[in-house]
C-alpha cells in the first residue's frame, strides 16, 4: 500500500509540475521559485515508477510464472576446498537430480543474490560461472528446471527483478518467438504513457 501511495503522488508530482505555469498565469503563483518541469524530470519520474513497479510486482509474478513453467527446483550447497573440486561435485549432483537441461540458476552468498543466469546446455554454463571472482564465499545454487523453452528468457528476466542479483550487468536477453517479461512489459508501458502525456521537444525545459 505505501508503494502504490508513494506511486500515485510521484504521478501527481509530476502533473503539478506540468500544470504550475498555467496556475501562476491564472495568478496562483505559489510564493518561491517555481519547480522545473522538463525531459530530466520526466526520465526521473519514470524510472521511480518503474523501481516501485519492480518492488511491488516482481515477487508475485515471478511465483506465479515460475509455478506455471518450472518442473523441478533444486539447490546445491556450495562443497569442496578448491574450484575444479567444487565443479565436479555440482556437475555430478546436476546430472544426478537435474532432469532437464534448460534451467535458470540463481547464485547465492547468505542471503545476498550474486547472480541470475539461464542455460540450454545443462551444467556446463553454471559451473563455468566458478571462475568468476564473485564465486568467493557464495553458499549455495538454486536450480529452476523447464521442460518447454520458450519460458526460458522470461523466467531469467523475472528471477532478475525479484532477486536483484548483485554481479548482473546487463538485462536478460530474449527472442521474438519467446514469451516476453511481464514486468518488462509494465516497464516500458509505464514509460510509453508518461512520455505520451508529457511529450516534450528536445531541449524544452520549463522553469516559469
Amino acid at each position: 500500500m505505501a508503494r502504490a501511495v508513494e506511486f500515485r503522488r510521484a504521478v501527481e508530482d509530476l502533473f503539478r509540475r506540468r500544470a504550475q505555469w498555467l496556475l501562476n498565469v491564472l495568478g496562483g503563483r505559489p510564493p518561491g521559485a517555481p519547480p522545473l518541469f522538463g525531459r530530466r524530470q520526466v526520465k526521473r519520474t519514470i524510472e521511480k515508477l518503474q523501481g516501485l513497479a519492480s518492488a511491488t510486482l516482481a515477487r508475485r509474478l515471478a511465483k506465479k510464472q515460475f509455478s506455471k513453467s518450472v518442473d523441478k527446483k533444486k539447490s546445491w550447497r556450495v562443497k569442496g576446498w578448491r574450484r575444479e573440486e567444487k565443479k565436479k561435485s555440482f556437475n555430478k549432483w546436476f546430472d544426478e537430480h537435474i532432469p532437464y537441461r534448460r534451467c535458470v540458476y540463481v547464485f547465492w552468498k547468505g542471503t545476498d543474490c550474486v547472480y541470475v543466469g539461464k542455460t540450454k546446455g545443462g551444467a556446463g554454463r553454471p559451473s563455468s560461472h566458478f571462475e568468476k571472482h564473485w564465486f568467493n564465499g557464495n553458499t549455495r545454487i538454486d536450480i529452476y528446471a523447464l521442460g518447454g523453452k520458450r519460458s526460458l528468457p522470461a523466467l531469467e528476466c523475472l528471477a532478475i527483478h525479484r532477486f536483484q542479483p548483485k554481479e548482473n550487468k546487463n538485462r536478460a536477453q530474449s527472442s521474438k518467438w519467446t514469451k516476453k517479461c511481464p514486468l518488462c512489459k509494465i516497464h516500458k508501458d509505464v514509460k510509453s504513457e508518461l512520455q505520451s502525456i508529457f511529450r516534450l521537444k528536445r531541449g524544452r525545459q520549463r522553469s516559469h
